[in-house]
């Protein structure tokens, strides 16, 4: 089953001070390797058709973006102008995909899963819903 994959990484981090002033949240590194890079290891990527990263317009997600494309993630970049929260970034990567709607996972750039991720059958994809907010 193919599905499209949101991470939500637009947030400034302002909880960790200045662990975050020159790098985003996402990509401080543990044990060697930056924390989505974890988080990507443990989703079965060939089960993504599309991957719609959410990120801020600042330097941050410039930082994020040349990481993805560098270590070659096809990645769908949409920038979340103000920090408005989950749901509007969510919305936001939405209006990629809402002419071929697949089912979504939505993750988050800096949560890194315990167990490999795998994709659960899904039997119907909802396509009635207005992104247009």
């Amino acid at each position: 089953m193919k599905a499209d994959l949101i991470i939500v990484a637009a947030g400034q981090a302002t909880r960790l001070g200045d662990l975050c002033a020159n790098v985003p949240k996402c990509l401080l590194s543990f044990g060697g390797k930056p924390a989505i890079e974890r988080m990507l290891d443990k989703l079965p990527m060939k089960d993504f058709r599309r991957i719609i990263c959410v990120v801020s317009p600042d330097f941050r997600g410039d930082l994020l973006k040349r990481y993805l494309l560098a270590n070659r993630y096809r990645v769908t970049f949409v920038e979340q102008p103000r920090p408005e929260g989950t749901a509007d970034a969510v919305i936001l990567a939405l209006r990629v995909c809402r002419d071929d709607p697949l089912p979504v996972l939505i993750m988050w750039s800096d949560i890194i899963p315990q167990d490999r991720v795998e994709l659960p059958e899904v039997d119907t994809v909802f396509t009635s819903a207005d992104f247009s907010c």
